[in-house]
């Protein structure tokens, strides 16, 4: 049986019901808008993303901001490992801490910090850096489950299948790490503040092939998608070994790189190991 954290007599006090922007006040904090930060004050979303997350031993959460999630999350995991990089969110942390036994918030860039194992993941990941937290959390973590929010039109990306208009680089590269669900969209008037986009939930199931070459493999993706309306022998050019292992990954070179499935940009990466792709 699962030993969860300690937690007072008030269901996730003090997380359920709480005016998120009025307890920022309270200690002086303002979301800043060089860290992209828009904080989570819907406790429906919340309930569903942990819903989602299921229970275990160990999960990682990154960016806990207020602490939300990270309150639900102690009572369904024996441990729960927050990376935050702003400090200045540490005297509401420390409220989780007093509550939740099993908490333990670690004030670090993500990117920098040495992951420990983990069976979950679980976070609101930004924009501008989504590829390379994923790229760590796939080659260093390699959790059963995680359960991420990102921009829709990302997600979109995400899940989207060969021959349609979403199909890219970052499709490829999740898809052949994880099994990826669309759970569900979060409307902007569930942060503080707003932001200017939705925000959509994914759940992506756990599937490493240790033969994949994580960082050959998003060069090669990246390379393939950078003229997308091109066929892929265009896009190529005269560099002979991408031709070449094309052509032996049973890749119809004529076809453009959106035609291509995530197997076969796989098997083709698989052949390029030890070369260099610039």
């Amino acid at each position: 049986m699962l030993q969860m954290g300690t937690q007072s007599s008030k269901s996730l006090y003090p997380w359920q019901g709480l005016d998120i922007p009025k307890l920022l006040r309270s200690f002086y904090l303002e979301p800043k808008k060089s860290l992209g930060q828009s904080f989570l004050i819907s406790d429906h979303v919340a309930d569903n993303i942990v819903s989602y997350a299921g229970s275990g031993d160990c999960v990682i959460e990154i960016g806990p901001g207020t602490g939300m999630l990270t309150a639900r999350l102690a009572s369904h995991y024996n441990r729960v490992i927050a990376v935050e990089l702003d400090q200045r969110l540490k005297p509401l942390h420390d409220i989780v801490k007093a509550s939740y036994t099993n908490v333990e918030f670690v004030y670090e860039d993500f990117l920098k910090w040495h992951p420990v194992e983990a069976s979950a993941v679980v976070g609101n990941l930004p924009y501008y850096i989504t590829t390379p937290i994923l790229e760590k959390t796939f080659l260093n973590i390699k959790p059963k489950v995680m359960v991420i929010m990102v921009q829709k039109e990302l997600a979109q990306r995400m899940v989207a299948k060969p021959g349609s208009k979403t199909y890219g680089a970052l499709s490829v590269f999740v898809q052949s790490f994880t099994k990826p669900f669309a759970l569900f969209n979060v409307k902007p008037t569930c942060f503080y503040p707003a932001p200017k986009v939705e925000s959509s939930v994914l759940k992506l199931e756990g599937n490493y092939n240790p033969d994949i070459d994580a960082v050959l493999l998003e060069k090669l993706v990246k390379k393939a998608f950078q003229q997308r309306r091109k066929m892929l022998k265009n896009v190529i050019g005269e560099e002979t070994i991408l031709l070449e292992t094309a052509k032996e990954a049973h890749i119809d070179v004529s076809l453009r790189p959106e035609q291509i499935t995530v197997e076969q940009f796989n098997y083709w990466a698989s052949l390029l190991k030890g070369q260099n792709i610039v």
